[in-house]
């Protein structure tokens, strides 16, 4: 008895599932297994692009131990000794990384001129030293020895290559639908990322530090030409007419100077992609043609000059100058030599204003004024203008006059030249221009300075000056901070000027996580409900809609649900209307559950819960798993996963996990006869073909009936009495 225990309790652990009973005359019990498959239960996350080896462990750890990290990364100046900014990375649970975001990348200033008629290449840095900046001292603090992960996410282009210090590394979307994500490793140290596609390229160059992960979002939009939808600032600077009519593809969009006085400049918005501009007065007009670029400025400074008097008489032989100093300073003599094949021509120099301030004929030579104390309140450009008739002469008689003062707006022709002139302080003069966050708060060394916009409609830009020497100058709104210069030194009477366009004041934006899913981790029968919940945590700022949904794309039936959402926690059924990633409405094709909170604040976390019944025959339950959380400053979404390998019936990215459904046992009864094997012992793993005399029970219906003959596991279960015979199987014995 002791020796068939033991062979039950084997064939027990191997999953046997037939009994035959082997004596003569007794009764044979099958157990047929409908469906063997192994039972499992498994989750499958999102799935990064990687070149990497064996290091997918080691993503989602802490990015440091600590909570606060100094990161230096740089700041892209001009100047080639490089200069390095810090940023405080903040992590309010340290087991969850939040990425360091490189600094973003320099829009340039694209001159529309006979020489430059498109753009190449660009990403050149993010700030600009206009005159006289020292090297400032450089920071570094790196450790070498280690891998750091970095990220590419660019939302206007995909299927890029990507070059890691101008070797290939790999190319986007190459091992599926490219989608402009990638990641990727890189040894610590300073590298330069570089993306090309159609001949075109962005690049951005950081010191990338052990402990931290990177994402790089910050390239121009569209830099490769594909296609997609911006605004494009453009500018007009005619220094020979004024008062022009500025058309763009024929279609009329603003007088220069309608609001204010005339002086040549204007600027607007276009659309990105090619587009004519005009500008017409008197029934002249000049043209430029341009395809424009997102992410870039362009100026139009190469039209005629004096092309509004169409080209006629001696308006197109203007005086030209050389000044003798770059930039002047209040108290500074400006020697100006004019060249001209002009008789006599009438000046003006004018302030940033447009205030004359010397009048005067020359005929050539050097023309010599001494800036005034306290004329400039901060660095701007002063012109020369000159004013001349097409016959060569300045007029003579009352055109020229204005009471009895000479004045140059009725002469036919006119030409100026610019030069820049700044108070005599010894301070430097800052300038920030911030493309996407207005009304901000301007710290220098940590002391409130300026809020920007507060005399005038905010729209991003400020000057100030700040003492000769090393300054920290940091901007904040909102409970968020960008700092523009770390401890940068200032020289006397330079100027610096930083253009932002990253959204550092968005730093409240929400941020879920699905931290968890429960589900049964054994297989759940046919008649019984698998219990599913789902937690989602909001790590960012509060938000006043938010969702967490979950799909059944194999049909189950959903048939309790609860949830903490404060709207509502419900089931969408099949056929029901619900909404898809390209914001139309459609039937809903599996069910789905879905939980809606008005007021998900930061550090808050909601949980939906639902029992699913297995569909009949199923192997399996199947289940997508997502969140989103309205950002309030933008109105787009937040989104937890970001990418994933699978999307859901609306078509947004989401998690896949999985329940198994156990296999079904059903106990048969039989007598019947071994017609084979012979002579094999039932310790063996072999089968053995018995015809069934009688059938005495059939749990499952299985369609079998006397005079079959079916296959079963050997399995003997002797009773009391029987002898080690018992344990042969032979054609002919009865079971």
């Amino acid at each position: 008895m002791g020796l068939g225990y033991e062979k039950i309790r084997r064939r027990e652990k191997k999953k046997m599932a037939m009994k035959i009973e082997k004596i003569l005359s007794c009764i044979c019990v099958v157990m047929i297994l409908m469906s063997v498959v192994p039972v499992s239960v498994f989750a499958v996350d999102s799935v990064d692009t990687v070149k990497a080896s064996n290091r997918l462990n080691d993503l989602e750890k802490p990015s440091t131990g600590n909570k606060f990290t100094k990161v230096i990364m740089p700041s892209f100046t001009n100047n080639p000794s490089g200069k390095y900014r810090t940023a405080t990375k903040t992590s309010e649970d340290s087991n969850r990384e939040v990425c360091v975001g490189i600094i973003d990348a320099n829009m340039p200033r694209i001159y529309l001129n006979d020489t430059q008629e498109s753009v190449a290449n660009w990403d050149s840095g993010n700030g600009t030293i206009l005159s006289k900046h020292t090297d400032a001292t450089r920071e570094n603090v790196s450790v070498t020895g280690c891998d750091v992960w970095v990220k590419i996410n660019d939302d206007t282009c995909a299927g890029y290559c990507v070059y890691v210090d101008g070797v290939y590394i790999l190319t986007e979307g190459q091992t599926g639908t490219p989608d402009g994500y990638c990641a990727f490793y890189v040894t610590a140290g300073s590298h330069t990322l570089e993306i090309r596609k159609n001949g075109r390229s962005a690049s951005k160059t950081c010191d990338f530090v052990c402990g931290n992960t990177y994402t790089w979002v910050s390239m121009p939009d569209n830099w490769c030409g594909d296609g997609g939808s911006c605004d494009v600032w453009v500018e007009i600077n005619d220094d020979t007419c004024a008062g022009y009519c500025v058309y763009v593809d024929g279609v009329y969009i603003l007088t220069e100077g309608q609001t204010g006085t005339p002086d040549g400049y204007c600027a607007f918005y276009v659309t990105a992609g090619s587009h004519t501009l005009e500008i017409r007065k008197n029934g002249c007009s000049a043209t430029k043609t341009n395809n424009f670029v997102c992410g870039n400025t362009y100026t139009w400074v190469s039209m005629p000059d004096n092309w509004c008097k169409c080209g006629g008489g001696d308006c197109d032989n203007p005086p030209t100058v050389k000044f003798d100093e770059s930039t002047y300073y209040e108290g500074d003599t400006v020697q100006i030599t004019v060249s001209t094949a002009l008789s006599s021509v009438y000046y003006e120099i004018k302030d940033c204003s447009g205030t004359v301030q010397k009048t005067g004929y020359t005929s050539g030579g050097t023309i010599s004024y001494t800036i005034p104390d306290g004329s400039t309140s901060s660095c701007c450009n002063w012109k020369i203008c000159f004013y001349w008739d097409e016959g060569g002469t300045p007029p003579i008689g009352p055109a020229g006059y204005s009471g009895n003062a000479i004045v140059g707006s009725s002469y036919d022709c006119t030409k100026c030249y610019n030069f820049y002139v700044c108070p005599d302080t010894y301070d430097a003069y800052v300038i920030i221009e911030d493309k996407v966050c207005f009304g901000y708060e301007v710290y220098v060394d940590g002391v409130h300075k300026l809020t920007e916009g507060q005399t005038t409609t905010p729209d991003g830009y400020c000057a100030f000056y700040v003492g000769e020497g090393t300054h920290t100058i940091e901007i904040r709104k909102d409970g968020c901070a960008e700092i523009v210069y770390n401890n940068n030194y200032f020289q006397s009477n330079g100027q610096y000027k930083k253009t932002l366009q990253n959204y550092w004041c968005n730093c409240n934006k929400p941020d879920p996580e699905i931290t968890k899913v429960e589900y049964p981790t054994t297989c759940v029968k046919e008649d019984e409900y698998a219990t599913i919940s789902v937690t989602v945590k909001n790590n960012g700022g509060a938000s006043n809609e938010g969702y967490i949904s979950v799909s059944f794309p194999n049909d189950e039936d959903v048939y309790v649900v609860s949830g903490t959402g404060n709207k509502y926690n419900k089931v969408y059924q099949k056929d029901d209307l619900i909404w898809n990633s390209a914001g139309v409405q459609m039937d809903a094709v599996d069910p789905l559950v879905e939980l809606y909170d008005s007021d998900w604040k930061g550090g808050q976390q909601e949980t939906i819960t639902m029992n699913v019944k297995p569909n009949s025959g199923s192997d399996e339950i199947v289940f997508y798993v997502r969140a989103a959380l309205k950002n309030d400053a933008d109105g787009d979404y937040e989104r937890d996963p970001t990418y994933s390998a699978y999307e859901d019936q609306q078509g947004w990215y989401a998690e896949k996990y999985s329940v198994d459904v156990c296999d079904i046992l059903y106990e048969i009864k039989i007598e019947g006869e071994v017609i084979e094997p012979d002579n094999e012992y039932l310790d063996d793993l072999f089968d053995c073909k018995v015809k069934i005399d009688r059938i005495i029970t059939n749990a499952g219906n299985m369609d079998i009936k006397e005079g079959d003959e079916v296959l079963v596991e050997k399995f003997i279960w002797c009773d009391p009495g029987g002898t080690v015979d018992d344990w042969y199987v032979e054609t002919g014995d009865k079971v």
